[in-house]
């Protein structure tokens, strides 16, 4: 039953306050004795407590005059709905944004369904926090455990993105409601990486699988550029500059090619494994044909062929007594590109270096690495202190 509260300044006027912190505004007054209440609108319309004392007025002199006509209710204003307004984003943004498509399925999984049809005046940040609490105990389909805080958070600032496209297009004049949402602390960070003896357990177990020499160079090829999956099966054979062994990668993240570089047994491989599945040169590497093509509304045949066959061998060799839900200490597939830059940093190579060779945009991204290093400071620590110490 709804609780109502009477307004503090004028007679007959109520408000019911709704989930989202909107009031619904009523006036209640008698016709012959018989009460009579009446909606009036919400506070989101533009309806306020003067606006609905008018209306009584207006009615009470209806009622005295023998006129017992109903009240005129407030027309709506015409406020367009998230999903149109998501549409328009999405519209606008197809030809800057490689990953549109991606970010508008996540939009229609996972916003669409529950808030698609509210007008955007409706959307609070109290309504998307809720949202946020209740996706943070939801099971992912895809990895069978719940969203992690930041795929949570990159959601939450799509739907900011929307809503200030909107903003910028006259579409709504508001307070963008997600502004003062804050998001959660991202602590997935990955960790683990292979040792140089645990590459070659990997290497000498891969080999014993029927898809044995695909999954070699596909490993190969990983531990040689730091590559997402998706960028290595993106690899084509006209890609690779076998007289500099130089090979050019797509960067499907942020949609940029960048350079990575390949050792004599690596192109060797790379040549053996062409001429045995008669390549051309426009044929993908990581594949038995040539032909399978990445497309956002297809299905990934290559990740999903490396990933099926690659995972459990991980799991079998380094992932006994861990939990799934353990993101930061699980060897998985994308532990092979922190494996090449920690194997680097190790190495001693310049952190500005790794951040290029991993096409990093923000430093930030390649810190983590640093700790790793060699010269992590020690030598100029040791080399203070004996300064000041006056030791040899």
């Amino acid at each position: 039953m709804a609780r109502f509260t009477a307004s503090g300044k004028f007679t007959g006027v109520k408000y019911e306050t709704l989930d989202n912190n909107d009031r619904s505004y009523y006036i209640v007054y008698k016709i012959a004795s018989k009460s009579k209440t009446v909606h009036i609108g919400k506070r989101s319309e533009g309806i306020t407590e003067e606006f609905c004392h008018q209306k009584r007025n207006e009615a009470i002199n209806r009622a005295k005059f023998g006129d017992d006509a109903p009240v005129v209710k407030y027309k709506k204003k015409s406020i367009a709905t998230l999903d149109e307004l998501a549409e328009l984003y999405f519209e606008d943004k197809a030809l800057h944004n490689r990953n549109n498509e991606k970010r508008r399925k996540d939009y229609k999984k996972h916003f669409s369904p529950l808030f698609g049809q509210t007008d955007i005046t409706d959307i609070s940040s109290e309504l998307i926090e809720k949202w946020q609490r209740d996706k943070s105990k939801e099971i992912c389909e895809a990895t069978k455990r719940v969203y992690a805080s930041k795929t949570i958070n990159n959601l939450i600032n799509d739907l900011s993105a929307i809503i200030n496209h909107a903003i910028s297009k006259g579409k709504f004049k508001g307070d963008n409601p997600i502004k003062s949402i804050k998001r959660q602390k991202v602590q997935n960070e990955r960790q683990r990486y292979l040792s140089i003896e645990e590459t070659k357990i990997l290497m000498q177990e891969i080999r014993k699988h029927k898809d044995g020499e695909v999954l070699e160079l596909f490993v190969i090829l990983s531990l040689s550029t730091g590559g997402r999956i998706k960028t290595i099966c993106n690899i084509k054979v006209q890609d690779i500059d076998f007289t500099n062994g130089i090979v050019t990668l797509l960067d499907f993240k942020n949609g940029t090619p960048y350079k990575g570089f390949l050792s004599k047994e690596a192109m060797s491989r790379c040549k053996e494994w062409s001429a045995k599945n008669h390549f051309k040169r426009t044929d993908f590497l990581i594949s038995y044909d040539g032909k399978r093509l990445f497309q956002e509304d297809t299905t990934n045949d290559e990740v999903k062929f490396i990933s099926n066959r690659l995972k459990p061998i991980l799991n079998r060799l380094f992932n006994n007594g861990i939990e799934a839900s353990n993101a930061i200490d699980r060897a998985v597939i994308h532990t092979l590109r922190h494996t090449y830059a920690s194997q680097l940093a190790i190495a001693g190579t310049p952190i500005f270096t790794i951040q290029k060779l991993m096409n990093h945009k923000d430093i930030s991204q390649t810190l983590r690495y640093a700790k790793l290093a060699p010269d992590t400071g020690k030598d100029a620590v040791l080399m203070m202190s004996n300064a000041l110490l006056g030791f040899q």
